[in-house]
């Protein structure tokens, strides 16, 4: 109910940028992300997936659609095994798994292609947690590499995954709720010694090798960023009724009532003296969005996809308490609260994607929401009305897309990068032409196009929404 709308959304921006490096290089967008140069580290998520999912399936959206639902519902599987595997009822962990399946905070990462790597990374980092916590109390050596494997897989997806061994010790010495299984700080260390020795080569590979990224929007920067981010984060994890937020941290905390819920919800826990559980959930959240803290740009709330873990933890233990008390000890009243939380949050999901839709449609520039959503439509638009013109002609050696709706030069120039962007700035035009290194311009009404350009070049008219049309050869006069 609340993602099959997905299909119908074609891939954007960033996607088509991928996709093109991909398609492009080969491997050799593999091999990139090993070299000597700042950046981050995803070459499963960000090379190798999306090579080879664009030699099975081309520009068709509805797999890579399929595959990131998928992958979400797979999370939750996991999610909910890892809630009971920290002591967790099961009941109560249903519970968190629904807040976390269904949050409409989260319709982004599932409809962003490109977000991939946060659902593959918080994949593979769940299944490193479960195996490692096996290990914990079976020692067997198969649960051991099978989590060191896992654990290899999440940090080739995405660098929010780097604490799983942290994480691991953390549960180990602070064993939330059952002090007989508790370890010494030394001995937990020891037990998880090959998880720390992998988390010590990658922060070495990291961070003398290729070195953080130090310019465009990913760069690092030390300041009142990090504060800032941390609490805009921790706000927006549990903010499930939001209209598909597209907002990022600024120089302003952006205070919510998620904040006082998250604060009531700790020192609940505190008054009822477990301080090894809020430490463990807190520390889960804060090592799993650490890497997000430092960046200066692209503070988006999709990073709370991973840590959401933490918080939801605390809550599962709340919710725990209210399963005691004498009227929710019976199954009854248990199914009953999961069937109201299950269906309150499909409804609430349900209603702000759609009104978001609604307004989408109505207005479709102006919208400040729901940016990527809004850009797949364009760049679906632009994708169906080129492929009914079929002009993808081998002797076209440039493409001029011109922005044809009268109106005012500034307002001219937003359309024209607003779409521009929507199409990866033309890589979906090279993929189109499959042509990597074709020549793409994207011009406004006005603009100067040289007569002899016109006889070598496929030339559009487009408007707000992406739609195209060609544009008949102009006289020399």
């Amino acid at each position: 109910i609340c993602f099959f709308p997905l299909f119908k959304y074609f891939v954007a921006q960033d996607d088509f940028t991928l996709l093109l490096t991909a398609y492009r290089d080969g491997w050799g967008a593999f091999a990139d992300y090993f070299a000597q140069k700042p950046g981050m580290f995803r070459p499963l998520t960000k090379a190798a997936w999306f090579g080879s999912m664009y030699r099975v399936f081309g520009l068709d959206a509805g797999p890579y659609h399929a595959v990131s639902i998928g992958v979400h519902l797979l999370n939750t599987v996991l999610l909910y095994r890892l809630m009971t595997k920290v002591r967790v009822s099961r009941t109560a962990a249903l519970v968190c798994v629904t807040l976390f399946a269904l949050s409409v905070a989260f319709y982004h990462i599932i409809g962003w292609i490109s977000c991939i790597q946060q659902l593959l990374g918080l994949c593979f980092m769940l299944m490193s947690l479960i195996w490692g916590i096996d290990y914990l109390h079976r020692r067997s050596s198969r649960t051991r590499w099978l989590s060191l494997g896992a654990y290899v897989l999440a940090l080739m997806s995405v660098e929010q995954t780097f604490a799983v061994p942290v994480v691991l010790v953390l549960f180990a010495w602070l064993s939330p709720g059952a002090p007989q299984h508790r370890l010494g700080l030394k001995a937990a260390a020891a037990r998880y010694a090959a998880h720390l020795s992998i988390l010590v080569l990658y922060l070495v590979f990291i961070g003398v090798w290729k070195t953080p990224p130090d310019q465009g929007s990913y760069a690092f920067s030390f300041g009142r960023n990090v504060t800032v981010n941390l609490l805009s984060y921790l706000g927006w994890t549990l903010e499930f009724g939001a209209a598909l937020p597209s907002r990022m941290a600024t120089g302003n905390i952006p205070w919510s009532l998620s904040h006082v819920f998250v604060f009531l919800i700790v020192m609940y826990h505190l008054a009822r003296r477990r301080w090894r559980e809020v430490a463990f959930g807190l520390s889960f959240f804060v090592l799993a969005v650490f890497p997000a803290l430092f960046l200066s740009d692209h503070t988006f709330y999709l990073h709370t996809y991973i840590p959401a873990f933490g918080l939801l933890y605390l809550v599962a233990l709340f919710v725990d308490d209210l399963l005691e008390l004498p009227w929710m000890r019976t199954d009854t009243s248990r199914m009953a609260l999961l069937g109201i939380v299950l269906v309150t949050m499909t409804a609430v999901s349900f209603v702000m994607v759609r009104k978001n839709e609604r307004y989408r449609m109505f207005d479709l520039i102006d919208m400040p929401r729901s940016f990527v959503l809004r850009r797949a439509l364009i760049a679906g638009a632009m994708y169906e009305s080129l492929s009914r013109e079929k002009p993808f002609e081998d002797s076209t050696q440039k493409v001029y897309l011109v922005y044809g709706r009268e109106g005012g030069r500034d307002e001219a120039k937003w359309n024209n990068k607003n779409v521009k962007a929507a199409t990866g700035w033309g890589a979906m035009i090279n993929l189109m032409y499959d042509k990597p290194d074709l020549q793409v311009e994207f011009k406004v009404a006005g603009d100067a196009i040289g007569w002899e350009e016109q006889f070598v070049s496929d030339i559009y008219f487009y408007d707000d929404y992406g739609n195209c049309s060609p544009m008949p050869l102009q006289s020399e006069e």
